[in-house]
């Protein structure tokens, strides 16, 4: 049995304690799905409870004593409506898959909504894909939280990037994952207010990632797990201190699984 609690919860002390030593997930804002509507979601529903995701994860980062410590609870951002075409669901495709990557990179709750009757050719992929699975995996431990790309800082952002992680393994390795984003022009409810139209270019460094790049020790090489249709996940390539250079679409994103490998010299692997 889970045991899932609301999300008009008081999350200051005392209480913030007492929800996750006995809760297994808290629900960051109200429902997803929309009521009365011939569509299941829309695209400012999604700003809003992406913008709620980062108010929470803020709140774990910039708290002193919260800092360094584990989430033991996972955000609840209700259920994702990303296996329907968007007659349907009311969703583009670009923005389902920014819809599941930013489910996964939270570490929430994956509860499938919609119509499972109906499932499309990029649903099965969103629900199935071996490399969305494995960042799952990792993101359940190591939430992301936001680095914006100018300053690595945690403001709201139309333009972002994530980072979940890195880990450190006894053996050396690392692991971490990138998300980089283009929300779109905010609907109402995004936080981050600016209204910026078409592509865009998204430079993050490794140092506002909080990457460190010692070229005589290792190298973090990045392999694209998700992007837009017109990318597939076996872009893998070895990063530089220049880091990300994307050009990415409103309502677009690109998931990255990177990994440190201490020996430049060794035979590159990768994770799927």
């Amino acid at each position: 049995m889970r045991l899932d609690i609301s999300w008009k919860l008081d999350r200051n002390e005392p209480y913030w304690t007492r929800w996750q030593n006995n809760a297994d997930s808290l629900r960051l804002d109200f429902d997803v799905n929309l009521q009365g509507a011939n569509r299941l979601t829309a695209w400012r529903v999604i700003q809003r409870a992406i913008e709620a995701y980062r108010v929470f994860v803020v709140e774990q980062i910039t708290d002193p004593a919260r800092r360094g410590h584990g989430i033991r609870i996972r955000p609840d951002m209700d259920n994702t409506f990303i296996v329907n075409p968007q007659e349907l669901s009311g969703i583009n495709d670009d923005q389902r898959r920014t819809m599941a990557v930013h489910w996964i990179g939270a570490g929430a709750n994956l509860m499938t909504g919609g119509d499972l009757l109906h499932i499309d050719e990029l649903g099965r992929k969103l629900l199935g894909d071996v490399g969305l699975t494995g960042v799952a995996d990792m993101t359940s431990q190591w939430p992301m939280q936001p680095r914006n790309p100018d300053s690595g800082g945690n403001a709201a952002r139309q333009l972002q990037a994530w980072i979940a992680g890195p880990t450190d393994d006894l053996d050396g390795t690392r692991e971490a994952v990138v998300l980089i984003t283009n929300l779109g022009p905010d609907e109402g409810e995004g936080g981050f207010g600016s209204r910026i139209h078409g592509f865009q270019r998204v430079r993050v460094t490794l140092n506002v990632l909080g990457l460190d790049v010692l070229a005589s020790k290792g190298r973090w090489t990045a392999q694209l797990i998700l992007g837009t249709s017109d990318h597939t996940n076996e872009t893998v390539f070895h990063l530089t201190d220049d880091g990300f250079n994307e050009i990415v679409g409103p309502g677009q994103s690109m998931l990255y699984r990177l990994w440190w490998q201490p020996n430049p010299e060794t035979k590159m692997w990768r994770w799927f």
